[in-house]
This record gives structure tokens, sequence and C-alpha cells, in this order.
């Protein structure tokens, strides 16, 4: 009986010092703490070499994401043309839904792009100063 008891004191004391040495550890403050750069710091900060390569990298997965909508339009096509495979339709609602989730994805995908790239521009506008030939005399 005894032995039962200390045993359960022991497992609520590691339980309680358990749970506050995780609340302590979530409270805790980091001296470092990163945060994602305002649009005005990644204007100031960024090359316009930097801008054309994340717009690039962006088109890659513009274009992952069409090929994944494509792959979804044919399921969905091939499902229509065979009703019997889906019957309810819950297999091509759950593909609509995921379509429109990749449509809304490469929107805003499309968006960033189009900033880079104006980004890019404006930054090669600013590089390059009017007035001044190729070969750099005025």
């Amino acid at each position: 009986m005894k032995r039962k008891l200390v045993l359960k004191a022991t497992v609520v004391f590691l339980s309680i010092l358990g749970l506050a040495s995780l609340l302590e550890f979530g409270l805790a403050e980091t001296p470092e703490t990163i945060s994602a750069p305002s649009p005005k710091q990644i204007e100031i900060e960024w090359s316009a070499e930097e801008h054309l390569i994340a717009a690039n990298l962006f088109e890659e997965t513009a274009a992952r994401l069409e090929a994944k909508v494509g792959h979804l339009e044919q399921r969905i096509a091939r499902f229509t043309k065979k009703p019997y495979l889906d019957p309810k339709g819950f297999k091509r609602q759950g593909w609509r839904l995921l379509m429109g989730s990749h449509r809304a994805e490469l929107k805003e995908l499309l968006e960033q792009i189009a900033w880079h790239y104006e980004q890019a521009k404006q930054l090669n506008a600013m590089a390059v100063p009017h007035g001044e030939g190729k070969n750099g005399k005025s």
C-alpha cells in the first residue's frame, strides 16, 4: 500500500516537473528570432539577379502545379465517363476541391512571379544611369 502511494507521488511529481519544464521552455525568449523579411527589406536588399532567380523558381513550382491540375482534370473526366467507379462522387468532389486549392496557390505564385519580374526591371532601370552611352562616356 505504501509502495503504491510512493509510486503515485513520484509519477505526479515527475509529471508536474515535466509540464513545468515544457511551459518554461515555451516561454523562453530566443536571443535572435528570425522573422520573414518585409517586402520593403526585400526591395532594398535583393539584387535584380536574385529577383530573377526567385521568379524562375516560382515559375518551376507553377509549372508543377499546372501539371497537377491537368492530371486531376483527366482523372475527373475519366471517372465522369465511368460513373460506376465512383458512384457517389466522393473521389471526384475531393479532386475538385484539391484542384481549387492548387489553382488558388497557382494564382498567388503568378502574382509573386510578376512582382519579382517588376522588381528586377525596376532595379535594372536604376542600375543603368540615363544619358550614358555604351562606352561609358556622356
